[in-house]
C-alpha cells in the first residue's frame, strides 16, 4: 500500500518563523509562537528523507505565514535518483523515488506572495510511500542543522 503526504504544514499558518532546523528525518521551525516539529516516515521497506527547501530565506524575513499546502512537483523531480540525502549515512536506495513537497507562502512588503517550498522523497521498491507528520518536539532527540539559505539536495 502507497502510502502518502497530508497538509500537515496548516498549521503554520498565521505563524512567523524565526529559525530552522533540520535533519535527515526531522524539520523543526522555531516560530513566535511555539516550536513546530515535522517528520518524515516510510512505510515498511522503505526510507523516507528531507532533501530541499527552495525560498528558506524568504520564510526567515517575511512576515507571517499566510497559507500552506501539498503540492505536486515537476515530473523531473521524481527522477533524481543519482544520490539520497544520507548517502554514506544509512540511508537505503530501493530503486524507486517518490517525491513530496509542501509550499509555505509568505508575503513580501514589496513583492506581495512569496513562496517556500520543503520536498522529502521516500526510496521503495514502488509499492510503498511516505508521509510527514507534526510531532511534539519535545520528544526529538536528533542533530540539526541551522538552516539559513537554500538547500538544494545535490
Amino acid at each position: 500500500m502507497r502510502g502518502n503526504s497530508t497538509p500537515t504544514l496548516n498549521d503554520m499558518i498565521g505563524r512567523t518563523v524565526n529559525a530552522i532546523f533540520w535533519s535527515e528525518g526531522t524539520l523543526v521551525f522555531m516560530t513566535d509562537a511555539e516550536p513546530m516539529a515535522y517528520a518524515v516516515e516510510g512505510e515498511c521497506c522503505s526510507h523516507s528523507y528531507f532533501h530541499d527547501f527552495y525560498g528558506v530565506e524568504h520564510l526567515l524575513k517575511n512576515g507571517p505565514v499566510i497559507s500552506a499546502e501539498d503540492i505536486e512537483l515537476a515530473p523531473g523531480d521524481a527522477d533524481y535518483r543519482a544520490k539520497t540525502w544520507g548517502e554514506g549515512v544509512g540511508s537505503v536506495d530501493y530503486g524507486e523515488v517518490e517525491v513530496y513537497g509542501y509550499r509555505l507562502t509568505t508575503e513580501h512588503p514589496l513583492f506581495g506572495p512569496v513562496s517556500s517550498v520543503v520536498s522529502f522523497r521516500n526510496s521503495s521498491n514502488g509499492y510503498y510511500g511516505g508521509w510527514m507528520q507534526r510531532v511534539d518536539p519535545r520528544e526529538i532527540d536528533r542533530v540539526f542543522t541551522l538552516i539559513r539559505c537554500d538547500i538544494t539536495g545535490e
